[in-house]
């Protein structure tokens, strides 16, 4: 894009660029209202329903797609890289998934695998917090994000995304005094409660008979179905005032790179990150952390990453020419309205088995209330009439109602990609571990893809998160040892490379490929492809670290007393002199 210098026309640009991202923000947010009601209620109504489906489904499917206790990365040097840079990267690689998994960045990315099943997309903005010296990441719900081509569905691809949040008006003000507008504080658009409805509860659910003209903007009279019980909304209540943001990312066309304006309501433009930069490089101290990091600022516009911007697109199922995505609940809503119906009526036919209608008949002066009493414990009627009688109406259970239930939860499990031996259910005809194994492996070809399509993005924060220790972590790195045994010289994440290829390690971040990467490590131990180190971390088993340092321990032990037989003449336990291997025999 080309972006004016004109100040002015450069606000209307960004304006109109905003306007363009964020112009499906209410569609969506409808939508997305919709299927979190699903989510947490299993329905849009008032009424509690019996069983929510869609809340423990939806939680077994991120459960096999992701496991956040077992996700690790791999770090590789680049090709044939001296042995020592070797150690380094491996070094730096156990050190990296230790910061990561303490930051609690896997966890974050659990989080957000539940929201985009429950949403289609979660965005993940990564940061670095100057305060704990740690990475950061953020959730960004759907909503509060817009793109400037839904057409496309790569967020590299696209020319320019807005990410909206709300911050405090104070905070907007001191923004304002910083940018040198203070003038413009008395335009601020300040609102309370930004994530509640501004209707309240009983009002969404008014059922409008009549309106005083021709919309609702007159009279209205209609009948509400009040509920007196508590329910949770899990919803923020804000009562502070509060200032929308915008954050304006666009690439810009000139300095080939992402230029971030940010826009507080109602569209002022109080920073640009290009005149940021101009103003930073000029400082003494800009010019020596440069000189010192030379690769993460050299840039004209961009505060991030040259050519980088910090969001990380979490979308488990694609759609064709539509960047958010498809919402796994979708599939899902269908089956928990049938489960729905079908358990009111099974309730409600044991409860008039239980309590069945009665109708009384010949009685002369049975009123309503002796009525109503009759059939409670201990009572009775008399009368007169010979042909007074009660009778009682006991409906039927339909034969195959049950079944008919029973069969919607295999529907959840098909619609989702998962079998019953995935779940740890037998099957019938299953004849052997192997038989089963077989079974699972072939079933489970479906939702094996939709976690396969997770490792990008989960790949992509791993990579952030690594540059960002590049650029701030300055705790030191301890290498493996040196063949002589002696410790290596500490480096820094600033001494890495820039060609290093991160990986997810083995597929480790989903429970699915757990059984295959146990097959290839014991495959690659037997053929002496790999040592027991190497085993060791491709396992990845509880206390690994201690594992290790137990094996390294033992492996120089039993060095040192090879050298020391070899200095003394001695042959090695269990041969004989002569070198062949056996009990050694004496004349």
């Amino acid at each position: 894009m080309i972006i004016p210098d004109d100040p002015a026309r450069q606000s209307q640009y960004v304006q109109w660029v905003i306007d363009i991202c964020m112009n499906s923000k209410k569609d969506r947010k409808d939508l997305y209202d919709r299927r979190k009601q699903y989510f947490l209620y299993g329905g849009t109504d008032a009424n509690d329903v019996i069983y929510n489906r869609i809340e423990s489904h939806l939680d077994l499917v991120a459960s096999f797609l992701y496991s956040p206790d077992h996700a690790q990365f791999s770090l590789s040097a680049p090709l044939n890289s001296p042995d020592l840079v070797v150690k380094q990267y491996m070094a730096a690689q156990d050190t990296f998934n230790n910061d990561f998994r303490d930051a609690g960045m896997f966890d974050f990315f659990g989080d957000a695998i539940i929201g985009s099943l429950i949403f289609d997309s979660i965005i993940l903005k990564s940061g670095w917090s100057d305060v704990n010296s740690d990475p950061t990441c953020k959730i960004i719900m759907p909503w509060q994000f817009g793109v400037f081509s839904e057409e496309i569905t790569e967020l590299e691809s696209q020319q320019a995304f807005v990410h909206a949040y709300f911050i405090d008006y104070d905070n907007a003000c001191q923004r304002l005094q910083r940018a040198g507008m203070g003038e413009k504080i008395k335009d601020l658009t300040v609102v309370n409660t930004p994530f509640e409805s501004p209707f309240p509860e009983l009002i969404t659910r008014m059922i409008i008979s009549a309106t005083g003209g021709e919309n609702v903007s007159g009279n209205i009279s209609g009948s509400i179905n009040p509920t007196y019980q508590a329910r949770a909304s899990y919803n923020a209540k804000v009562d502070r005032p509060l200032v929308e943001f915008h954050e304006v990312t666009i690439w810009d066309d000139e300095c080939e790179d992402y230029r971030v304006f940010w826009v507080v309501s109602p569209g002022l433009v109080i920073s640009d990150s290009k005149k940021t930069i101009d103003v930073l490089k000029r400082s003494e101290g800009f010019k020596a952390q440069k000189k010192q990091q030379e690769p993460f600022y050299n840039t004209k516009c961009n505060p991030f990453f040259p050519r980088e911007h910090p969001y990380t697109l979490v979308r488990p199922y694609n759609i064709y020419e539509y960047f958010w995505g498809k919402a796994h609940i979708e599939s899902l809503i269908p089956l928990q309205e049938w489960s729905n119906e079908r358990l009111e009526q099974i309730h409600d036919i044991l409860d008039k088995q239980a309590y069945p209608p009665r109708i009384g008949s010949g009685f002369m002066g049975l009123s309503d209330e002796k009525m109503e009493a009759f059939g409670g414990a201990d009572s009775w009627v008399m009368d007169q009439l010979p042909q007074a009688s009660i009778k009682e109406l006991n409906p039927q259970m339909p034969p195959d109602i049950f079944s008919d239930y029973m069969s919607i939860g295999q529907l959840f499990i098909e619609a989702s990609g998962l079998t019953e031996v995935l779940q740890g259910k037998g099957t019938a005809g299953v004849r052997s571990k192997d038989h089963a194994k077989q079974l699972s492996s072939t079933g489970s070809g479906r939702v094996k893809k939709a976690a396969i399509r997770l490792e990008a993005p989960l790949v992509r924060l791993g990579d952030l998160t690594f540059k960002l220790n590049m650029r701030n972590n300055d705790e030191p790195i301890t290498p493996d040892p040196k063949e002589d045994g002696k410790e290596g010289d500490p480096f820094y994440y600033a001494n890495m490379s820039g060609e290093y290829a991160l990986r997810v390690a083995g597929h480790s971040h989903s429970p699915l490929f757990a059984d295959d990467t146990k097959e290839m490590a014991a495959f690659l131990f037997k053929s002496q492809s790999i040592d027991q180190e190497a085993l060791l971390r491709m396992l990845n088993p509880p206390d690994r670290d201690n594992l290790i340092h137990g094996l390294r321990a033992r492996n120089k032990q039993k060095a040192q007393a090879q050298a020391m037989r070899a200095k003394m003449g001695l042959p090695e336990p269990g041969t004989k002199p002569n070198g062949k291997h056996g009990p050694s025999s004496h004349a």
